[in-house]
């Protein structure tokens, strides 16, 4: 039986972002996993000075202009922010600026 190709699990994005309490600066982390879950590639980076809010939405830009860059056709993407996900579908409050 062939599954829809809209709902096939072609790849996984992980990702998450950190900030420390005395700087601000924020740094974001990235894996990519096929399928099966077998590691494709990881990325980190310093974004400087944000909200976790922001490096949490930078560690997603990053890990989908990784995986636009090679190509691949779908992604699913696991974070644990309920923030990120509520900004991302535009119902964060409009009061806020994010910086993307």
């Amino acid at each position: 039986m062939c599954l829809n190709r809209k709902f096939q699990l072609r790849f996984q994005l992980n990702t998450d972002g950190a900030v420390t309490k005395s700087s601000s600066i924020a740094m974001i982390r990235g894996g990519i996993r096929d399928r099966s879950g077998s590691w494709i590639l990881g990325y980190n980076r310093f974004v400087g000075p944000c909200s976790i809010l922001d490096a949490e939405l930078w560690g997603i830009l990053k890990g989908l202009v990784i995986t636009l860059d090679r190509g691949f056709d779908s992604m699913i993407i696991l974070l644990d922010s309920p923030e990120v996900v509520q900004a991302i579908r535009g119902s964060f409050p409009k009061f806020l600026n994010f910086t993307l």
